[in-house]
């Protein structure tokens, strides 16, 4: 199934100025809406094909909040957005017509590490094999196997109650 943006003038306007307003709050991430940009980010590990109009890439906490802000003004009512993790869902949760939110170009660290209580704080774009190696080194690991973890993220396993079959 694939699913293409309609050349809506007025929606390709409105995410435009929406680009603008939200750079004038000092958001310091990235912006994709060229057409080989959009297309990349319109499938994941499912049968499914929906095709953005924009991609926003934040780079901090601050970048998210500027967006929810400016996204929560009247004039934005109609855009829709969706947060992405790795991207390998099967069933198509990472896919959206609107707005993709994606996490893990940037916001893919450890925040903080507590190995005495054996509890780590992560940025959700960090991807279950990266987690794993870093805490290898302190002799810890998220016991989560699954056959995607070379790209799944942390958030988008949260996110849609993923931890595979594979399991234990």
């Amino acid at each position: 199934m694939v699913d293409t943006p309609t050349n809506n003038q007025q929606q390709i306007e409105l995410y435009a100025e929406f680009v603008v307003d939200l750079e004038k709050t000092g958001f310091s991430g990235d912006f994709e809406q060229t057409k080989v940009d959009l297309l990349l980010a319109s499938f994941d590990n499912s049968i499914y094909q929906v095709i953005p109009y924009l991609i926003v890439y934040p780079k901090t906490k601050h970048d998210l909040a500027s967006f929810l802000s400016c996204v929560n003004k009247d004039k934005y009512r109609l855009i829709t957005f969706a947060v992405r993790g790795g991207g390998t869902s099967t069933v198509g949760q990472s896919l959206h017509a609107g707005c993709v939110i994606d996490m893990n170009r940037y916001l893919h660290d450890i925040l903080r590490l507590d190995i005495k209580e054996k509890q780590v704080t992560v940025s959700s774009g960090i991807v279950l094999e990266q987690l794993n190696k870093d805490l290898q080194s302190v002799g810890m690991q998220f016991p989560i196997m699954i056959s995607s973890a070379c790209a799944a993220s942390i958030g988008g396993m949260v996110n849609t109650d993923a931890a595979g079959v594979g399991s234990y």
